[in-house]
C-alpha cells in the first residue's frame, strides 16, 4: 500500500481494497506504537528463554516473579501467552517417596535407679 501510494491515489487504492480510509489512517497512526509492543515482547521472550534454561521447572506464576526480580513487570496471562508461544512447558519434578521416619530412642529414667 505504501508503495502504490506514490503513484496512485491513497482514495482509490482503498476503494479497490474496500477499506475504510479512517481505518487505514488509524493503521497508519498506530504502527510506532505497535512496533515498540514488538519490540518490548522480543526482549521479553529472549529474558523467559534465558531463565526457562537457568530453571526449567518455573510456570507461569514463579515466572512472573523471575521477570519482576530482572525488572520486568508483566501480567500473569501476558506470561502465559508468550510460554505457550515459545513452547516453554515447565518440568514436573518427581516427587519424593522416601520418609524422614526415625524411630526415637527410649532412655532409661536417671532417677529410678
Amino acid at each position: 500500500m505504501e508503495g502504490l501510494r506514490q503513484i496512485h491515489g491513497i482514495t482509490s487504492l482503498l476503494a479497490i481494497a474496500g477499506i475504510a480510509r479512517a481505518s487505514y489512517y488509524k493503521w497508519r497512526a498506530t504502527q510506532p506504537q505497535r512496533k515498540a509492543r514488538n519490540d518490548l515482547d522480543h526482549e521479553l521472550k529472549e529474558h523467559m528463554m534465558a531463565i526457562h534454561f537457568a530453571h526449567p521447572y518455573f510456570g507461569y506464576p514463579r515466572m512472573v516473579d523471575a521477570l519482576a526480580e530482572v525488572g520486568y513487570l508483566v501480567n500473569h496471562k501476558k506470561a502465559w501467552r508468550l510460554m505457550k508461544v515459545l513452547n516453554i512447558q515447565s518440568v514436573i519434578r518427581r516427587k519424593r517417596k522416601t520418609s524422614n521416619y526415625t524411630p526415637s530412642i527410649v532412655y532409661p529414667e536417671p532417677l529410678e535407679t
